[in-house]
């Protein structure tokens, strides 16, 4: 059974978030119950609700417009509250992500020589940043990649196992 919990205020101090960043991952901090810190520190929004069942989170970021599990260095985002076992199908997800990062480098890379140097695999994979893979509508999106600090990257993908790759964009 889950446990809702919400909280609403004003940012959390900057110094506070210093102090949780060093603390580790999202999901070791739920581990041991800084949830509504989180929300606030890791996503930086000002109201969060937080579904937990166990040791496992997900919230709702008020910023995003989106209930989101992280998994992996990957975040599940979805815009309707997922019914069933988001678990599972996060753990799929980021998994299958994680599986298929040399073919999906090999769509993104020539689209982003065509912007910035040419870039290792490794390098690339850094500066993109962690993925928010949204399944309701099967994309892929970089917002935190470090490129530049202006624009947001992402695809589109078929299947939950990304057989299929397609429409990459740069907006911004």
């Amino acid at each position: 059974m889950f446990e809702i919990h919400e909280t609403s205020g004003a940012y959390i101090d900057d110094s506070l978030i210093a102090v949780l960043a060093t603390l580790g991952s999202f999901e070791k901090l739920v581990g041991i119950g800084l949830l509504a810190n989180i929300g606030f520190s890791v996503f930086r929004c000002e109201r969060v609700t937080v579904l937990s069942k166990g040791n496992t989170a997900m919230i709702f970021d008020q910023s995003l417009q989106a209930y989101i599990h992280e998994v992996d260095d990957v975040l599940v985002a979805w815009e309707e509250k997922p019914s069933g076992n988001f678990e599972v199908e996060a753990q799929s997800l980021a998994a299958n992500y994680h599986k298929n990062l040399s073919r999906i480098l090999a769509f993104i890379l020539p689209h982003l020589q065509e912007f910035y140097e040419y870039l290792t695999d490794e390098e690339a994979t850094e500066k993109l940043g962690k993925p928010i893979i949204e399944p309701e509508r099967q994309t892929v999106t970089f917002c935190n990649q470090t490129f530049d600090d202006i624009h947001i990257f992402s695809f589109d993908y078929q299947g939950q196992d990304f057989e299929i790759l397609k429409n990459f964009a740069i907006d911004g």
